[in-house]
């Protein structure tokens, strides 16, 4: 049986390493995401016409991959790696799909939609959809953006093309 100060070292080292693991998470988070800033990255996606930021949900996913293995390690330190690191490993698989699923849903919809419709929409064809009618400006990989005869830019994704809405 382990002494009474051996089980207090080893949970003040577990406490520890957890802190370190909080502050390192926030550190290299924040410099993950001001490189992506300073390489335009959102920008970059924004004017693809993609609707998401990257560069916030990448600091978020470095701070969650640091917070993981300082748990790890903080679990290793209390002699309780094997039973936890699978059960943790398998919580954060589980959400990793789920999440990665919900937020690429959207995304992998338009794709899908714009393989066909990609090859017969180039920029300078007229289109017409309800009451909106004007010229193909962009063909982006989910979007094509339309300048009406009112000189207004509209964004149309290609599953609402791909609805049959279109004239």
């Amino acid at each position: 049986m382990m002494a009474l100060n051996e089980i207090m070292l080893k949970l003040g080292v577990a406490i520890v390493v957890i802190l370190l693991g909080i502050l390192i998470a926030r550190i290299l988070g924040r410099l993950v995401q001001k490189i992506l800033h300073e390489m335009h990255i959102d920008k970059r996606l924004k004017k693809e016409g993609y609707g998401f930021k990257i560069e916030a949900k990448a600091r978020k996913l470095v701070n969650y991959i640091v917070y993981l293995f300082s748990i790890i390690y903080a679990l290793d330190q209390l002699g309780l790696t094997k039973g936890a690191l699978w059960f943790l490993s398998s919580i954060v698989f589980i959400i990793i799909v789920v999440f990665a699923y919900i937020s690429m849903r959207e995304v992998f919809k338009e794709f899908r939609a714009g393989i066909n419709i990609h090859k017969n929409i180039q920029v300078g064809n007229i289109i017409k959809m309800g009451n909106v009618e004007g010229r193909v400006v962009k063909v982006s990989r989910t979007t094509v953006q339309i300048k009406t005869n009112d000189n207004e830019l509209v964004f149309v994704p290609y599953t609402y093309m791909k609805s049959g809405k279109t004239d």
